[in-house]
């Protein structure tokens, strides 16, 4: 398994999503190559993971914006989906994500909203509740989205299941008062014919 938690800045450069390093400096789209990195990389170099989780929270103010005006957008494109891969945006492509008044954004607060509180949730519906919290917060103006899918349920804490033993116990023992409670029927009903 491979898990990324991404947040600060992001830009689309011609329909190419990059994750903006706190020492970049670029001075033209040339530079971008160089400086910043790819989300596609990022996703490329999990390649070898059967599960792939991305958490990507980018604040989508560009801080190039003045220098790169050609093909640049505050928005992000829609990512590559790549099987067995789980990408959660802080907000659909296409649209701007809160930062938040707090220490952190509406998003990565609902995400670890839910992660400490109920770490037992299959990621699907972890994510829904994600979605729910941070359309709440942002009064319906923000709304994650998932890209791609898992091929089967991935919990972050598996949900606690009873002892095998146990479970074998209660499934005989179910089994024998069952049966002993159809032979009890059937004798009542020949003793009363």
């Amino acid at each position: 398994m491979a898990l990324v938690f991404y947040a600060g800045h992001g830009v689309q450069v011609n329909g190419v999503n990059f994750l903006i390093p706190i020492d970049a400096a670029p001075q033209n789209e040339r530079d971008l190559k160089h400086e910043l990195v790819r989300l596609d990389d990022v996703i490329d170099d999990m390649a070898s993971a059967k599960i792939k989780l991305i958490f990507f929270d980018p604040c989508r103010d560009n801080p190039f914006a003045r220098s790169f005006s050609r093909g640049s957008a505050r928005e992000l494109a829609a990512p590559s989906e790549a099987s067995g891969t789980l990408i959660s945006f802080s907000t659909k492509h296409g649209n701007t994500a809160a930062d938040g008044d707090g220490k952190n954004s509406p998003y990565t607060s609902a995400l670890l909203a839910v992660l400490e509180s109920q770490p037992q949730m299959e990621i699907e519906q972890m994510l829904r509740k994600v979605q729910q919290e941070v359309k709440r917060l942002t009064r319906g103006q923000q709304g994650p989205s998932r890209y791609g899918s898992l091929d089967g349920d991935f919990y972050f804490r598996p949900p606690e299941v009873e002892d095998s033993a146990t479970l074998s116990r209660e499934t005989v023992d179910k089994a024998i008062s069952d049966a002993v409670a159809e032979t009890v029927k059937k004798a009542t009903e020949r003793s009363d014919s």
